[in-house]
Protein backbone atom coordinates (compact mmCIF):
# COMPACT_ATOMS: atom_id res chain seq x y z
CA UNK A 1 0.00 0.00 0.00
CA UNK A 2 1.29 3.20 -1.03
CA UNK A 3 2.00 6.29 1.61
CA UNK A 4 -0.94 8.17 0.10
CA UNK A 5 -3.28 5.52 0.09
CA UNK A 6 -1.91 4.39 4.02
CA UNK A 7 -2.63 8.11 4.82
CA UNK A 8 -6.14 8.38 3.30
CA UNK A 9 -7.16 5.07 4.98
CA UNK A 10 -5.30 5.98 8.53
CA UNK A 11 -7.36 9.10 8.12
CA UNK A 12 -11.11 7.84 7.77
CA UNK A 13 -10.52 5.12 10.02
CA UNK A 14 -9.43 8.39 12.57
CA UNK A 15 -12.47 9.73 11.16
CA UNK A 16 -14.80 6.84 11.40
CA UNK A 17 -13.33 6.51 15.37
CA UNK A 18 -14.61 10.20 16.09
CA UNK A 19 -17.75 9.75 14.56
CA UNK A 20 -18.05 6.43 15.97
CA UNK A 21 -17.64 8.20 19.45
CA UNK A 22 -20.07 11.59 18.65
CA UNK A 23 -22.82 8.79 17.39
CA UNK A 24 -22.09 6.73 20.67
CA UNK A 25 -22.18 9.54 23.56
CA UNK A 26 -25.07 10.98 20.96
CA UNK A 27 -27.16 7.68 21.16
CA UNK A 28 -25.98 6.96 24.45
CA UNK A 29 -28.34 10.74 26.04
CA UNK A 30 -31.00 9.30 23.71
CA UNK A 31 -31.27 5.92 24.47
CA UNK A 32 -30.31 6.49 28.00
CA UNK A 33 -33.71 9.06 27.84
CA UNK A 34 -35.93 6.36 26.35
CA UNK A 35 -34.82 3.80 29.23
CA UNK A 36 -36.05 6.27 31.32
CA UNK A 37 -39.15 6.55 29.96
CA UNK A 38 -39.40 2.88 29.32
CA UNK A 39 -38.55 2.01 32.88
CA UNK A 40 -41.60 4.48 34.07
CA UNK A 41 -44.06 2.72 32.46
CA UNK A 42 -42.89 -0.55 33.77
CA UNK A 43 -42.78 0.46 37.19
CA UNK A 44 -44.01 3.74 38.09
CA UNK A 45 -47.87 4.00 39.27
CA UNK A 46 -49.86 5.29 36.41
CA UNK A 47 -52.39 7.92 36.78
CA UNK A 48 -54.93 5.85 35.83
CA UNK A 49 -53.92 3.35 38.67
CA UNK A 50 -54.26 6.23 41.47
CA UNK A 51 -56.76 8.14 39.93
CA UNK A 52 -59.27 4.83 41.14
CA UNK A 53 -57.83 4.57 44.56
CA UNK A 54 -59.80 7.45 45.86
CA UNK A 55 -62.63 10.17 44.81
CA UNK A 56 -62.62 12.84 46.29
CA UNK A 57 -59.42 15.16 46.95
CA UNK A 58 -59.56 16.25 50.10
CA UNK A 59 -60.35 12.48 51.46
CA UNK A 60 -57.01 11.65 53.15
CA UNK A 61 -58.11 8.06 52.32
CA UNK A 62 -56.94 9.18 48.96
CA UNK A 63 -53.72 9.61 49.81
CA UNK A 64 -53.65 6.61 52.25
CA UNK A 65 -54.48 4.66 49.57
CA UNK A 66 -52.38 5.98 47.16
CA UNK A 67 -49.43 5.11 49.27
CA UNK A 68 -50.55 1.27 49.82
CA UNK A 69 -50.94 1.04 45.40
CA UNK A 70 -47.52 1.93 45.47
CA UNK A 71 -45.65 0.30 48.23
CA UNK A 72 -44.97 -3.09 46.74
CA UNK A 73 -43.15 -1.49 43.98
CA UNK A 74 -41.62 1.40 46.14
CA UNK A 75 -38.23 1.37 47.91
CA UNK A 76 -39.49 5.07 49.64
CA UNK A 77 -42.83 6.90 49.37
CA UNK A 78 -44.13 10.25 49.83
CA UNK A 79 -47.47 12.01 48.56
CA UNK A 80 -48.56 15.79 48.66
CA UNK A 81 -51.64 17.82 48.12
CA UNK A 82 -51.48 20.29 45.47
CA UNK A 83 -49.73 22.89 48.20
CA UNK A 84 -47.05 20.46 48.92
CA UNK A 85 -48.19 19.79 51.95
CA UNK A 86 -46.89 16.69 53.08
CA UNK A 87 -50.31 14.37 53.50
CA UNK A 88 -48.46 10.48 53.74
CA UNK A 89 -45.56 8.83 53.34
CA UNK A 90 -44.14 4.91 53.56
CA UNK A 91 -41.22 2.97 53.24
CA UNK A 92 -41.18 -0.44 52.25
CA UNK A 93 -38.93 -2.46 55.26
CA UNK A 94 -37.98 -4.87 52.40
CA UNK A 95 -35.22 -2.48 50.85
CA UNK A 96 -34.34 -0.40 54.39
CA UNK A 97 -30.92 -1.55 52.94
CA UNK A 98 -30.82 -0.17 49.76
CA UNK A 99 -32.17 2.92 51.24
CA UNK A 100 -29.32 3.49 52.83
CA UNK A 101 -27.35 3.02 49.79
CA UNK A 102 -29.49 5.35 48.31
CA UNK A 103 -28.57 7.95 50.66
CA UNK A 104 -26.84 10.97 48.93
CA UNK A 105 -27.57 9.84 45.28
CA UNK A 106 -31.29 11.07 44.71
CA UNK A 107 -31.92 14.43 43.27
CA UNK A 108 -34.01 17.32 44.39
CA UNK A 109 -36.29 17.81 41.91
CA UNK A 110 -38.21 21.70 41.13
CA UNK A 111 -41.72 21.79 43.40
CA UNK A 112 -43.84 21.98 40.39
CA UNK A 113 -46.78 19.54 38.65
CA UNK A 114 -44.07 18.59 35.53
CA UNK A 115 -43.00 14.95 35.61
CA UNK A 116 -39.59 14.34 36.60
CA UNK A 117 -37.44 11.01 36.59
CA UNK A 118 -33.72 10.12 37.40
CA UNK A 119 -32.60 6.50 37.50
CA UNK A 120 -30.06 5.11 39.79
CA UNK A 121 -27.52 2.68 39.54
CA UNK A 122 -26.07 0.74 42.59
CA UNK A 123 -24.24 -2.88 41.89
CA UNK A 124 -26.82 -4.91 39.87
CA UNK A 125 -29.46 -2.57 41.59
CA UNK A 126 -31.48 -0.42 39.14
CA UNK A 127 -33.57 2.52 40.76
CA UNK A 128 -35.66 4.78 39.10
CA UNK A 129 -36.95 8.22 41.49
CA UNK A 130 -39.64 10.16 40.17
CA UNK A 131 -42.04 12.88 40.92
CA UNK A 132 -45.21 12.90 39.23
CA UNK A 133 -48.56 14.64 39.44
CA UNK A 134 -51.68 12.74 40.75
CA UNK A 135 -55.06 12.96 38.56
CA UNK A 136 -58.12 12.08 39.45
CA UNK A 137 -61.12 10.37 37.29
CA UNK A 138 -61.96 13.72 35.90
CA UNK A 139 -58.24 14.10 35.19
CA UNK A 140 -57.90 17.28 37.76
CA UNK A 141 -54.25 17.23 39.92
CA UNK A 142 -55.04 16.11 43.55
CA UNK A 143 -51.81 15.49 44.49
CA UNK A 144 -47.94 14.80 43.80
CA UNK A 145 -46.12 11.56 43.96
CA UNK A 146 -42.57 11.20 45.46
CA UNK A 147 -40.55 7.85 45.86
CA UNK A 148 -38.25 5.50 44.79
CA UNK A 149 -39.24 2.02 42.77
CA UNK A 150 -37.09 -0.88 42.15
CA UNK A 151 -36.61 -1.48 38.60
CA UNK A 152 -36.93 -5.28 38.14
CA UNK A 153 -33.32 -7.31 37.46
CA UNK A 154 -35.21 -8.86 34.12
CA UNK A 155 -36.39 -5.40 32.99
CA UNK A 156 -32.77 -4.31 33.37
CA UNK A 157 -31.18 -6.76 31.59
CA UNK A 158 -33.23 -6.33 28.84
CA UNK A 159 -32.66 -2.72 28.48
CA UNK A 160 -28.77 -3.33 28.86
CA UNK A 161 -28.92 -5.89 26.04
CA UNK A 162 -30.85 -3.93 23.55
CA UNK A 163 -28.94 -0.68 24.20
CA UNK A 164 -25.63 -2.66 23.44
CA UNK A 165 -27.09 -4.15 20.54
CA UNK A 166 -28.55 -1.08 19.31
CA UNK A 167 -25.11 1.27 20.14
CA UNK A 168 -23.23 -1.92 18.22
CA UNK A 169 -25.29 -1.36 14.95
CA UNK A 170 -25.27 2.28 15.38
CA UNK A 171 -21.24 1.91 14.70
CA UNK A 172 -21.25 -1.01 12.40
CA UNK A 173 -23.26 1.53 10.24
CA UNK A 174 -20.90 4.14 10.78
CA UNK A 175 -17.69 1.51 9.80
CA UNK A 176 -19.68 0.10 6.87
CA UNK A 177 -20.21 3.78 5.31
CA UNK A 178 -16.46 4.06 5.75
CA UNK A 179 -15.42 1.23 4.13
CA UNK A 180 -17.78 1.69 1.14
CA UNK A 181 -16.64 5.34 0.85
CA UNK A 182 -12.91 4.64 0.88
CA UNK A 183 -12.59 2.74 -2.12
CA UNK A 184 -14.14 5.87 -4.01
CA UNK A 185 -12.42 8.33 -2.19
CA UNK A 186 -9.09 6.88 -3.19
CA UNK A 187 -10.17 6.88 -6.94
CA UNK A 188 -10.71 10.63 -6.76
CA UNK A 189 -7.33 10.97 -5.01
CA UNK A 190 -6.11 8.65 -7.62
CA UNK A 191 -7.39 11.36 -10.30
CA UNK A 192 -6.38 13.91 -8.34
CA UNK A 193 -2.90 13.20 -7.99
CA UNK A 194 -2.24 11.81 -11.62
CA UNK A 195 -3.60 15.56 -12.57
CA UNK A 196 -1.39 16.84 -10.43
CA UNK A 197 1.54 14.66 -11.41
CA UNK A 198 0.49 15.79 -15.65
CA UNK A 199 1.07 19.56 -14.36
CA UNK A 200 4.24 19.06 -12.30
CA UNK A 201 6.00 16.54 -15.31
CA UNK A 202 4.76 19.49 -16.71
CA UNK A 203 6.56 21.89 -15.35
CA UNK A 204 10.06 20.20 -14.74
CA UNK A 205 10.05 19.87 -18.67
CA UNK A 206 9.80 23.50 -18.89
CA UNK A 207 12.60 23.96 -16.20
CA UNK A 208 14.73 21.80 -18.25
CA UNK A 209 14.05 23.24 -21.37
CA UNK A 210 14.58 26.52 -20.29
CA UNK A 211 17.60 25.67 -18.32
CA UNK A 212 19.41 24.17 -21.49
CA UNK A 213 18.40 27.07 -23.63
CA UNK A 214 19.80 29.52 -21.57
CA UNK A 215 23.45 26.85 -21.06
CA UNK A 216 23.51 26.70 -24.80
CA UNK A 217 23.64 30.42 -25.08
CA UNK A 218 26.70 30.09 -22.71
CA UNK A 219 28.35 27.21 -23.77
CA UNK A 220 26.75 25.66 -26.73
CA UNK A 221 25.49 22.70 -24.78
CA UNK A 222 22.82 21.77 -22.42
CA UNK A 223 25.09 19.35 -20.60
CA UNK A 224 26.43 21.31 -18.37
CA UNK A 225 23.38 22.20 -16.66
CA UNK A 226 22.20 18.62 -16.37
CA UNK A 227 25.85 17.52 -15.10
CA UNK A 228 25.62 20.45 -12.20
CA UNK A 229 21.50 19.26 -11.52
CA UNK A 230 22.73 15.18 -11.22
CA UNK A 231 25.97 16.85 -9.18
CA UNK A 232 23.93 18.65 -6.89
CA UNK A 233 21.36 15.82 -6.58
CA UNK A 234 24.29 13.68 -5.19
CA UNK A 235 25.64 15.78 -3.07
CA UNK A 236 22.11 17.09 -1.48
CA UNK A 237 21.52 13.07 -0.97
CA UNK A 238 25.12 12.83 0.82
CA UNK A 239 24.19 15.66 2.86
CA UNK A 240 20.57 14.33 3.26
CA UNK A 241 18.49 17.13 2.29
CA UNK A 242 15.22 16.94 2.88
CA UNK A 243 12.38 16.79 -0.15
CA UNK A 244 11.65 19.85 0.66
CA UNK A 245 14.94 21.39 0.09
CA UNK A 246 16.14 18.87 -2.37
CA UNK A 247 13.20 20.41 -4.67
CA UNK A 248 14.29 24.06 -4.26
CA UNK A 249 17.94 22.58 -5.08
CA UNK A 250 16.73 21.20 -8.41
CA UNK A 251 14.95 23.92 -9.25
CA UNK A 252 18.06 26.54 -8.46
CA UNK A 253 20.10 24.58 -10.47
CA UNK A 254 18.22 24.15 -13.87
CA UNK A 255 17.21 28.00 -13.30
CA UNK A 256 21.08 29.37 -11.41
CA UNK A 257 22.08 31.61 -14.72
CA UNK A 258 18.87 32.33 -15.93
CA UNK A 259 19.59 35.99 -15.60
CA UNK A 260 22.54 35.41 -18.28
CA UNK A 261 19.76 36.25 -20.75
CA UNK A 262 20.18 39.99 -19.63
CA UNK A 263 23.99 39.81 -20.69
CA UNK A 264 24.92 40.84 -24.23
CA UNK A 265 27.13 38.14 -26.41
CA UNK A 266 30.03 40.57 -26.73
CA UNK A 267 30.73 39.89 -23.23
CA UNK A 268 29.52 36.69 -22.31
CA UNK A 269 30.45 34.62 -25.01
CA UNK A 270 34.50 36.66 -24.56
CA UNK A 271 37.12 34.29 -25.74
CA UNK A 272 39.33 36.18 -23.20
CA UNK A 273 39.63 37.36 -20.05
CA UNK A 274 36.70 40.08 -18.75
CA UNK A 275 37.64 43.55 -17.81
CA UNK A 276 36.83 45.03 -14.74
CA UNK A 277 33.51 46.72 -16.31
CA UNK A 278 32.62 43.54 -17.93
CA UNK A 279 32.82 41.70 -15.04
CA UNK A 280 30.72 43.88 -13.08
CA UNK A 281 28.22 43.33 -15.93
CA UNK A 282 27.99 39.74 -15.58
CA UNK A 283 27.49 39.93 -11.61
CA UNK A 284 23.95 41.38 -12.74
CA UNK A 285 23.15 38.70 -13.57
CA UNK A 286 22.13 37.34 -10.54
CA UNK A 287 20.06 40.22 -10.12
CA UNK A 288 18.41 39.79 -13.61
CA UNK A 289 18.10 35.88 -12.41
CA UNK A 290 16.01 37.02 -9.55
CA UNK A 291 13.71 39.70 -11.47
CA UNK A 292 13.07 36.92 -13.97
CA UNK A 293 11.71 34.27 -11.78
CA UNK A 294 9.73 36.53 -9.10
CA UNK A 295 6.33 36.36 -11.12
CA UNK A 296 6.73 32.76 -10.68
CA UNK A 297 5.87 31.03 -6.83
CA UNK A 298 7.04 27.55 -8.39
CA UNK A 299 10.55 29.01 -9.97
CA UNK A 300 10.88 31.01 -6.81
CA UNK A 301 11.81 28.01 -4.80
CA UNK A 302 15.38 28.56 -6.14
CA UNK A 303 15.80 31.65 -5.40
CA UNK A 304 18.71 30.80 -2.76
CA UNK A 305 20.66 28.96 -5.41
CA UNK A 306 20.53 31.64 -8.21
CA UNK A 307 20.92 34.55 -5.37
CA UNK A 308 23.85 33.24 -3.06
CA UNK A 309 25.66 30.68 -5.78
CA UNK A 310 28.61 32.92 -6.74
CA UNK A 311 29.13 33.47 -2.53
CA UNK A 312 32.14 32.56 -1.19
CA UNK A 313 32.62 30.80 2.17
CA UNK A 314 35.28 33.22 3.60
CA UNK A 315 33.19 36.58 1.90
CA UNK A 316 34.59 37.69 -0.62
CA UNK A 317 31.70 36.35 -3.21
CA UNK A 318 28.98 38.74 -4.41
CA UNK A 319 26.72 40.13 -4.48
CA UNK A 320 26.08 40.49 -0.62
CA UNK A 321 29.64 39.14 0.91
CA UNK A 322 28.06 36.71 2.80
CA UNK A 323 30.28 34.16 4.67
CA UNK A 324 30.46 30.77 6.15
CA UNK A 325 26.18 29.64 7.05
CA UNK A 326 25.52 32.67 6.34
CA UNK A 327 24.89 31.72 3.20
CA UNK A 328 22.26 29.11 1.98
CA UNK A 329 23.05 24.98 2.17
CA UNK A 330 21.67 24.46 -0.80
CA UNK A 331 23.41 27.42 -2.39
CA UNK A 332 26.46 26.23 -0.63
CA UNK A 333 26.22 22.84 -2.15
CA UNK A 334 25.38 23.85 -6.09
CA UNK A 335 28.45 26.41 -5.60
CA UNK A 336 30.85 23.47 -5.27
CA UNK A 337 29.31 21.22 -8.04
CA UNK A 338 29.34 24.53 -10.69
CA UNK A 339 33.00 24.95 -10.28
CA UNK A 340 33.55 21.32 -10.48
CA UNK A 341 31.97 20.87 -14.03
CA UNK A 342 33.41 23.56 -14.92
CA UNK A 343 36.91 22.52 -14.38
CA UNK A 344 36.05 19.23 -15.54
CA UNK A 345 34.37 20.43 -19.12
CA UNK A 346 35.88 20.89 -22.47
CA UNK A 347 35.61 24.95 -22.69
CA UNK A 348 36.32 26.94 -26.16
CA UNK A 349 39.05 28.73 -23.78
CA UNK A 350 40.14 25.54 -22.50
CA UNK A 351 40.41 21.67 -21.66
CA UNK A 352 39.13 19.54 -19.35
CA UNK A 353 40.75 18.31 -16.69
CA UNK A 354 40.45 15.11 -15.25
CA UNK A 355 38.22 14.79 -12.04
CA UNK A 356 40.54 13.87 -10.08
CA UNK A 357 42.37 17.40 -10.71
CA UNK A 358 39.03 19.22 -10.73
CA UNK A 359 38.12 17.99 -7.01
CA UNK A 360 42.20 18.70 -6.30
CA UNK A 361 41.41 22.39 -7.46
CA UNK A 362 37.69 22.43 -5.51
CA UNK A 363 40.25 20.79 -2.38
CA UNK A 364 41.83 24.21 -2.76
CA UNK A 365 39.31 26.16 -2.05
CA UNK A 366 38.04 24.42 0.94
CA UNK A 367 37.43 27.21 3.57
CA UNK A 368 37.67 30.19 0.98
CA UNK A 369 35.40 29.65 -1.55
CA UNK A 370 34.09 26.20 -0.53
CA UNK A 371 32.27 24.93 2.82
CA UNK A 372 34.86 22.77 3.68
CA UNK A 373 32.33 20.03 5.41
CA UNK A 374 30.51 19.62 1.78
CA UNK A 375 34.28 19.80 -0.13
CA UNK A 376 34.98 16.97 1.73
CA UNK A 377 31.43 14.64 1.18
CA UNK A 378 31.64 15.45 -2.66
CA UNK A 379 35.18 14.39 -2.41
CA UNK A 380 33.60 11.17 -1.54
CA UNK A 381 31.41 10.79 -4.40
CA UNK A 382 32.54 12.93 -7.07
CA UNK A 383 34.90 10.46 -8.95
CA UNK A 384 31.87 7.92 -9.31
CA UNK A 385 29.80 10.44 -10.29
CA UNK A 386 31.72 11.80 -12.95
CA UNK A 387 32.76 8.25 -14.53
CA UNK A 388 28.80 7.91 -14.57
CA UNK A 389 27.53 10.80 -15.84
CA UNK A 390 30.27 11.02 -18.85
CA UNK A 391 29.84 8.15 -20.36
CA UNK A 392 26.57 9.14 -21.30
CA UNK A 393 25.54 11.61 -24.39
CA UNK A 394 23.36 14.81 -24.37
CA UNK A 395 19.76 13.20 -24.64
CA UNK A 396 21.06 10.13 -22.40
CA UNK A 397 21.62 12.64 -19.52
CA UNK A 398 18.70 14.53 -19.90
CA UNK A 399 16.25 11.55 -19.64
CA UNK A 400 18.11 9.81 -16.85
CA UNK A 401 17.91 13.50 -14.90
CA UNK A 402 13.91 14.15 -15.62
CA UNK A 403 13.32 10.48 -14.38
CA UNK A 404 15.65 10.96 -10.87
CA UNK A 405 13.89 14.28 -10.50
CA UNK A 406 10.44 13.46 -10.63
CA UNK A 407 10.73 11.05 -7.90
CA UNK A 408 11.66 14.25 -5.39
CA UNK A 409 8.36 16.64 -7.53
CA UNK A 410 6.02 13.46 -8.47
CA UNK A 411 6.18 10.57 -5.84
CA UNK A 412 8.44 12.31 -2.67
CA UNK A 413 6.92 9.13 -0.94
CA UNK A 414 8.90 6.70 -3.06
CA UNK A 415 12.04 8.40 -3.36
CA UNK A 416 15.31 6.18 -4.31
CA UNK A 417 18.86 6.71 -3.16
CA UNK A 418 20.79 7.98 -6.35
CA UNK A 419 23.72 6.15 -4.63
Amino acid sequence: MSSISFAILRRMALAGVLVCLLVGVGFYFIQERGVNDFVLTLTAPQSDELASSGASRDDQAVYTSILDAVLRRAVAAQVFDNEWNLRGETANPRFDSLREVLTGQTRDFPRDTARHQHVIRTGEVMVIQIQMPILDTTRTQVGILSGLFVVPGRIDQQLQQHFRYALLAVLAAVLLTAAVLYPMILLLNRKVLRAAQDIMRGNLEMAETLGTAIAKRDSGTGNHNYRVCYYALRLGEAVKLDEIAMRRLVIGAFFHDVGKIGISDAILLKPGKLTDEEFAAVKEHVSLGLEIIRPSEWLRAGSDVIEFHHEKFDGSGYLKQLRGEEIPLIARIFAIVDVFDALASRRPYKEPLSSEEAIAKVREGAGSHFDPRLVGLFAGIATDVHREITSLDEGEVGRMLLQKISYYFLFPDKVPLLT
